[in-house]
């Protein structure tokens, strides 16, 4: 009888950016995480950073395991904390900010939680 891979918790932090100012001809915001070339839109800042999240979601749902998914984040130059290093880094990171403000874009740390097997 086979066993089956413990789920491997990976946790990882992308930056959203969002302009705060709508494009002239379609009136919507444009949302990105750079690490990722993700892109997407809304018709509010807030729209667009949750269409931002689901597109970035879309993207890493399809990595089966854990290590598909830590070496494509790594290739993309994303801080991949696994296990016992995701909980304590999520204890040291709640409740801070990390608002990055450039000249017309907000930008903001998005963080994602993946448990994957290991195979």
């Amino acid at each position: 009888m086979s066993s089956i891979p413990a789920p491997t918790r990976v946790m990882f932090e992308l930056t959203l950016a969002v302009r705060e100012d709508p494009d002239e001809d379609t009136g919507l915001y444009e949302s990105r995480c750079f690490q990722l070339g993700t892109a997407s839109c809304g018709s509010t800042i807030e729209e667009a950073i949750r269409n931002i999240r689901e597109a970035c979601d879309l993207e890493l749902s399809v990595f089966d395991t854990s290590s598909q998914l830590v070496n494509y984040l790594r290739e993309h130059s994303v801080m991949v904390w696994t296990d016992g290093d995701a909980y304590r880094e999520m204890d040291r990171m709640r409740g801070s900010s990390k608002w990055q403000p450039e000249i017309g874009v907000l930008a903001m740390p998005a963080r994602f939680i993946r448990e994957l097997t290991t195979a």
